[in-house]
């Protein structure tokens, strides 16, 4: 498995907070067509489904759903992470 990037795991947190392509690409200032291009590599790079689609609807299988959680926190972290490195160059 190569690694993921926090690009796709940004992408797929959008779409799974949204459940629309169309509405996390509007926030990640990207098309449609790239959200969806970038989801389904994710899905081949894990060998799961994420997401049940149908027409413009999309919903988390129960794989998307286990990944969400772990994406949330793995997304927190680096918040956390950035937040602490700007407190210590703050102290300086």
């Amino acid at each position: 498995m190569k690694n993921l990037s926090l690009r796709q795991i940004r992408i797929f947190s959008a779409a799974a907070r949204h459940l629309s392509f169309c509405r996390a690409a509007e926030e990640m200032h990207l098309s449609a067509p790239a959200v969806s291009m970038q989801i389904k590599e994710l899905e081949e790079e894990l060998g799961s489904t994420l997401f049940l689609r149908s027409g413009r609807k999309v919903a988390l299988t129960s794989a998307g759903d286990t990944f969400r959680v772990h994406a949330d926190k793995v997304l927190s972290a680096l918040l956390e992470a950035e937040a602490a490195m700007k407190t210590i160059k703050d102290a300086k």
